[in-house]
């Protein structure tokens, strides 16, 4: 074997280079230096080929993982990643109830703005806002019977021929109104551009809200009797049992109704019915038992 022909440089402390001070004294066949402690010499870059080729190899051994580091660097970035996505998905739903609840507030002070004026809330559907609370000659029935509360709420809310003017303005319906039923009526009684399209006010999830005069429903044994159909975002209709919403919105502890005159309420992120327990985000004070439960079928 050739020997190097450059000699090693003393160095102290390189624990690092241990390896390439011991092959570099093998190389030129130098015993005393080998027998020396090797992390007093180091290596030096040498045009020795054989000490070139070792010290590259250590140079890349020391600067690659290995299998069990780079399992536990992944390891480490999915745990840290499944964290942040957990907390962004929370705050992202958090924004999205806030916005809902912003919404019906809103709509709260249209409702109070309307009743200062009518002397009445908005009845929950079509048929009683234009046969008797705002008569137009002409009887509206909602044509698909979907979402009628919220609909018929949005057409007084926006309609220009009763006293004061609408009750809300453009900016929101271009912001929160949506038609997920599409459907329309044939004559603009409401007296406003664009009005014969039947819109409801949606959630932050993009449900429709949901709204009932409940002093109407609590002396209309008709009205309590017909389940009323709402739908979600994706178009899916739900039942609405009013005798069961009149029970639910009950303060179990107080046994007081939570919602006097009115209520309206978001279906919420599952976009499931719960009478205003569970996510669903509420008009009035939310009461966070459990829903009653069912009765048992007899068979």
């Amino acid at each position: 074997m050739t020997a190097c022909s450059i000699e090693p440089v003393a160095t102290r402390r390189h624990p690092r280079d241990m390896r390439q001070a011991k092959r570099y004294a093998e190389c030129n066949g130098d015993p005393e230096l080998t027998n020396n402690r090797c992390e007093d010499w180091i290596a030096p870059r040498t045009s020795c080929p054989a000490c070139a080729g070792m010290t590259f190899r250590n140079r890349m051994a020391s600067r690659a993982f290995t299998l069990i580091e780079l399992m536990v660097v992944i390891g480490i970035l999915s745990i840290l990643v499944g964290v942040l996505a957990i907390a962004v998905f929370d705050v992202f739903g958090k924004s999205k109830e806030a916005e809902t609840d912003l919404t019906i507030k809103t709509l709260d002070s249209g409702l109070k703005r309307f009743n200062d004026h009518m002397k009445f809330f908005p009845p929950g559907n079509l048929y009683k806002l234009t046969s008797g609370y705002m008569a137009t000659g002409t009887v509206i029935m909602d044509p698909n019977s979907t979402n009628t509360g919220i609909e018929t709420l949005v057409m007084a809310l926006r309609s220009q021929s009763i006293e004061g003017g609408r009750k809300i303005d453009n900016e929101f319906l271009q912001t929160y109104q949506s038609n997920v039923d599409n459907d329309a009526i044939q004559e603009n009684f409401a007296n406003v551009e664009g009005a014969l399209k039947l819109f409801e006010i949606r959630d932050g999830w993009g449900h429709p809200l949901i709204y009932v005069n409940l002093d109407e429903a609590r002396n209309d044994p008709l009205m309590l009797a017909t389940p009323m159909a709402v739908t979600n975002a994706e178009g899916a209709i739900q039942q609405i049992d009013l005798n069961k919403l009149l029970e639910y919105i009950v303060d179990p502890e107080t046994k007081i109704s939570a919602a006097r005159s009115w209520c309206i309420w978001s279906l919420g992120e599952d976009g499931i019915n719960q009478y205003g327990r569970g996510d669903d985000v509420t008009s009035w004070p939310k009461i966070d038992a459990d829903l009653p439960e069912e009765p048992a079928e007899e068979e």
